[in-house]
């Protein structure tokens, strides 16, 4: 019993974490893998939110989305911009 509550609420937890965390900020495998070196920002089609980037020392002009990953719905996706286009993309490791 002692270790079914503490499960029970960090489940809970996650639940509830997940839906905020993904909100607006998913970018699947298709959109990513259709994204062009060279195209404009704004063209992209990108999610409307960003996810948080990683510890650490985010790039200037860099923006991070996630896969939706469960339960914690990490930043997976790294694209860099300059002058308004995409500059380099890639996935981050886990």
């Amino acid at each position: 019993m002692a270790f079914g509550a503490p499960a029970g609420l960090a489940l809970v937890l996650a639940l509830v974490y997940y839906p905020l965390a993904t909100a607006g900020a998913v970018l699947d495998r298709s959109g990513y893998e259709r994204l062009r070196l060279g195209e404009e920002r704004d063209g992209l089609g990108l999610p409307r939110r960003q996810a948080d980037p990683p510890a650490g020392a985010a790039p200037a002009g860099c923006e991070y989305y996630t896969d939706g990953n469960f339960p914690f719905a990490e930043p997976t996706w790294r694209l860099c911009f300059a002058g308004g286009r995409l500059v380099s993309k890639e996935k981050i490791a886990r």
